[in-house]
């Protein structure tokens, strides 16, 4: 899945606004609080949300175009039994007051499709930094209780969430589903990343009353087998979880049905779901950093296929070491099915970013960047983000030992470097740069 063009016209400060994705399947979105940032990443999930459920268009109203290139062969058939091994380019719309579809197959636009479903990109993930709630009352729950509720009710067919909001809540199911792949590397992130150790089990108490009502055949076999007398506490053996497999199918058929059976508001039949491991440590005991990057690196390595990424300040809580990480995690080979917009604040971040990749946001308004691959920090700083990278009176005193070296006036630079060394250190290129300039002109 990759976009290639948004138009937007009228959500919030978003007057008028449109992006160019080019070629690139991450997209690093700056600009200072209240640019217009997070207005995007609910934009674009309220556009989904109308196409997932299949409304009449967005709520509240505002217009817009999107584009984007999608691989339906990996999805199976299309239009029947025919099936499509090149990418389809998608137009949706609603700028004559409806929203429209069409897309171009082989070279051909079609204006008419059977499903829309099979053109919409197979999940919408959200990872939210702040604790505000707005987005996933709005967009994202309405989609969790139509899918979820109907399904526990037997009203509908086993399938992946199409949107989802990923936060806390997610914590212990991932690791318990990263813990049941065969995977080494799954192993060595829960132990050496987040040092969490070795998942053993996992505390469960249940809603006896909404185990006796539900009536989806699936769910009511995955109870039967991890709670067979229905008892309001159960522990499950990491085996006994490994296992789950053989019922849903594979490990994200076991995460999917376990967000439906932990985090449905209308129906919580799991109501408290907490991971134990062998060295006593819980999810909950992590730092802020670590569950940041678990709920990332397990989302990413759990929903498969062609997925629209949606990070709002990714790198927050993480140290640069582990921002660095991050880049090259979405930068690996293994997840270029998916697109990814990111919106940030780190300079580190940017400068892994081609500049064709970085958009800049004031006010609502969008601009292209500068060129950030491979630039320094304090660069990008000052010439991407407008920040002074020193503290406004350090660069007032370099100003003035500047003049002073300017003037002829040696002795008493000398002593202000000295001073502004103290603070600085003696190898800071301005203090070295000083005293070669006093060396050569006196």
């Amino acid at each position: 899945m990759q976009l290639k063009k948004l138009h937007i016209v009228g959500f919030k400060n978003l007057n008028d606004i449109t992006f160019n994705f080019e070629n690139y399947k991450k997209s690093f979105i700056i600009g200072n609080n209240g640019s217009g940032k997070s207005n995007l990443l609910e934009a674009i999930s309220s556009i989904f949300k109308a196409l997932y459920l299949k409304e009449k268009n967005v709520f509240p109203f505002f217009q817009f175009e999107i584009e984007y290139v999608i691989d339906r062969f990996k999805m199976g058939s299309f239009n029947g039994d025919e099936f499509i091994d090149f990418p389809i380019y998608v137009k949706i719309d609603n700028l004559s007051g409806e929203i429209k579809y069409s897309y171009i197959s082989n070279g051909i636009e079609y204006n008419r499709v059977q499903d829309i479903n099979t053109l919409l990109p197979e999940h919408i993930i959200a990872v939210y930094s702040g604790e505000e709630t707005r987005l996933f009352n709005n967009y994202y729950l309405p989609i969790y209780d139509d899918y979820n509720f109907h399904f526990i009710q037997g009203e509908t067919g086993y399938k992946n969430q199409s949107m989802i909001y990923v936060d806390k809540n997610y914590w212990d199911i991932i690791v318990a589903v990263l813990s049941i792949y065969d995977n080494d590397e799954y192993t060595k992130f829960l132990n050496e990343t987040i040092h969490l150790g070795n998942v053993v089990s996992v505390s469960c108490e249940f809603d006896v009353e909404k185990i006796k009502k539900n009536k989806n055949d699936m769910i009511k076999e995955i109870l039967n087998f991890i709670n067979p007398n229905s008892e309001k506490q159960v522990e499950l053996t990491l085996n006994k979880l490994y296992e789950l497999k053989n019922i849903c199918g594979y490990e994200k058929d076991v995460f999917f049905n376990l967000i439906i059976m932990c985090l449905n508001n209308k129906f919580k039949i799991i109501t408290k779901f907490i991971v134990n491991t062998a060295e006593g440590i819980h999810v909950s005991d992590l730092s802020e950093g670590e569950k940041k990057l678990l709920l990332i690196y397990g989302v990413k390595n759990i929903i498969e296929g062609e997925n629209l990424f949606l990070f709002d300040e990714p790198d927050s809580f993480l140290h640069p070491e582990w921002q660095v990480k991050l880049v090259d995690f979405i930068n690996s080979e293994d997840y270029q099915d998916c697109h990814y917009i990111i919106t940030t604040h780190s300079p580190l971040t940017l400068t892994y970013a081609d500049k064709e990749s970085v958009f800049i946001m004031d006010k609502g308004n969008v601009y292209d960047s500068d060129y950030t691959k491979g630039r320094d920090v304090n660069s990008i700083l000052s010439d991407i983000m407008d920040v002074a990278y020193r503290p406004q009176e350090t660069d007032a005193e370099i100003a003035y030992i500047s003049r002073l070296i300017n003037e002829r006036k040696f002795e008493e630079a000398m002593s202000r470097i000295d001073i502004l060394s103290e603070d600085l250190g003696i190898n800071d290129p301005i203090i070295q740069q000083f005293k070669l300039r006093i060396k050569m002109e006196r």
